[in-house]
């Protein structure tokens, strides 16, 4: 199985969970996966898939 892309990886979250249950500050967030909090870690991990498929940074 070859490594996911980015896209694929977000994708893939929202398909394993699809209405997670998550507190941030003691209140419950409508929807994690674009909550301004979350969003950034997530789109650095979606990068690291990205990057891990441009053959510039293989060595």
């Amino acid at each position: 199985m070859a490594l996911k892309t980015g896209k694929e990886y977000v994708q893939n979250l929202r398909e394993m969970t699809p209405n997670p249950v998550v507190y941030l500050f003691g209140e419950r967030m409508k929807d994690p996966y674009d909550h301004p909090i979350v969003k950034p870690s997530q789109n650095a991990v979606a990068l690291t898939y990205d990057l891990a498929h441009d053959p510039l940074m293989k060595t």
